[in-house]
């Protein structure tokens, strides 16, 4: 890269607005120019709003690097006014980090977004050519029906693996849209997942609270410097098949003070454990916990608090207990007799609650 290729840092004035937009880093390899952009502009809500965007430009692409550069700047300065405006939703177009293989193992990585009107996925000609995607044998259908040629083309996000097909399309920035093809033999087997999808989304939140509390668990201590400490019981509870969720992991709701933040994670969350080692904000997120009856595992060193504050506080309930550990290999065995005795308290009081709730049965219950 040289200063005269591009401007680093770049002003736009769009609609009285200016916008700023600045390449942070460049990657050139012997297959692509990639850049990483940050974009940003005034804010009445936030000072400051700043976009980060990547654009990966193919050596083989038709349109001149530097001439997609530009068009994805402008493109972004665009964005993030409509958003800043309204016009688009807050954090804007959601893409899906995805890594596409071709027939000899050789990937990509990059970018995706969706479109559930098309069937076929949409790549660059870029992509088809530097992975060698071959083209599928067309069918009696696709003879009448589809004009344009289409390739194999198999898809890894996450745990998910499917084999889709796709077509050529001079997209630009992201190179890839996922089709309905794709959706369709992802969820194979997970139909359910498709009947939330179209639901209201008061009704979607309850099916997925309901689904989060059989499994994932909140996890309250020290950040910072102690922050391992928390990691570890994360692993340790996923050895025992829950799911650790640490707060400072999830955004924020703009509309929530920190207190409700932990009240609506604590609430979706089958039970909590809190590693009180060294004073922190989890002092009085042990009383939300006592104040709305979440169950609540408080993992302490020599059975001391982190603070006599805190002493008691499980003292007379029967939803909270307290779990002493003296060396790190104690505190793994206390990890997990906390975890199983805040199982089993959840699973006691679900029973108790069902009995005591006469209208509850099978029939009219989230699970």
């Amino acid at each position: 890269m040289t200063d005269a290729e591009y401007e680093v840092s770049k002003n736009y004035l769009l609609s009285g607005t200016e916008v700023l937009s600045e390449v942070v880093s460049e990657e050139i390899t012997s297959e692509y120019r990639a850049f990483h952009l940050r974009t940003s502009c005034p804010s009445k809500r936030w000072g400051t709003r700043t976009l980060g965007h990547g654009l990966t430009h193919y050596n083989n692409a038709t349109e001149d690097p530097l001439v997609a550069l530009e068009r994805i700047r402008r493109a972004e300065a665009e964005r993030i006014l409509k958003i800043e405006s309204g016009e688009l939703p807050e954090g804007g177009l959601k893409f899906l980090g995805i890594q596409i293989q071709g027939p000899t193992g050789k990937s990509v990585t990059t970018m995706a977004s969706t479109d559930l009107s098309i069937s076929a996925s949409l790549v660059g000609a870029e992509i088809v050519n530097a992975l060698g995607l071959q083209p599928l044998t067309k069918s009696s259908y696709q003879e009448q029906i589809i004009s344009l040629p289409l390739f194999k083309m198999r898809v890894l996000w996450g745990t998910t693996r499917v084999e889709t097909m796709a077509a050529v399309a001079d997209l630009g920035s992201p190179p890839c849209v996922l089709g309905g093809d794709f959706f369709q033999k992802a969820l194979k087997g997970k139909e359910e997942l498709i009947q939330e999808l179209i639901i209201r989304d008061d009704r979607r939140a309850l099916v997925n609270a309901a689904r989060c509390k059989k499994k994932f668990v909140l996890i309250l201590g020290k950040y910072g410097e102690h922050r391992s400490r928390l990691e570890g019981i994360k692993e340790i509870l996923s050895s025992l098949g829950f799911v650790g969720l640490i707060l400072d992991e999830y955004p924020d709701i703009e509309e929530q003070p920190l207190p409700e933040k932990v009240v609506t994670y604590a609430s979706i969350c089958r039970f909590v454990i809190v590693d009180d080692f060294v004073p922190s904000g989890h002092i009085s997120e042990m009383e939300i916990c006592r104040e709305r009856k979440f169950v609540t595992a408080i993992l302490r060193h020599d059975g001391k608090g982190s603070t006599t504050m805190q002493a008691d506080v499980a003292d007379e309930v029967e939803f909270m207990r307290g779990f002493s550990y003296t060396t790190d290999e104690n505190f793994k065995l206390t990890v997990r007799d906390a975890a199983k005795w805040a199982d089993n308290s959840v699973r006691e009081r679900a029973m108790r609650l069902n009995r005591s709730y006469t209208w509850r049965g099978p029939a009219n219950i989230l699970g």
